[in-house]
């Protein structure tokens, strides 16, 4: 199963959880973020260490836009 699978399967169970539609968005955003950084990969092949490494990546390059701001 890849992200976007796993993706549509958390999104039907927490909309019948009540969560709001803001709380989605912002949920699929992250989740297409991740989806563009790991390319569309098997999520059993993600490991640790490669979301350690997206948490990394992805902080340094919010760093930069916020000090460019």
């Amino acid at each position: 199963m890849n992200l976007l699978e796993a993706w549509e399967i958390y999104y039907q169970d927490k909309k019948l959880e009540g969560y709001s539609d803001v709380t989605l968005k912002g949920y699929k955003l992250q989740t297409l973020l991740l989806t563009r950084y790991f390319e569309d990969k098997d999520i059993n092949e993600i490991n640790i260490f490669d979301l350690k490494q997206y948490l990394t990546e992805r902080g340094f390059t919010f760093k930069i836009i916020f000090f460019r701001c």
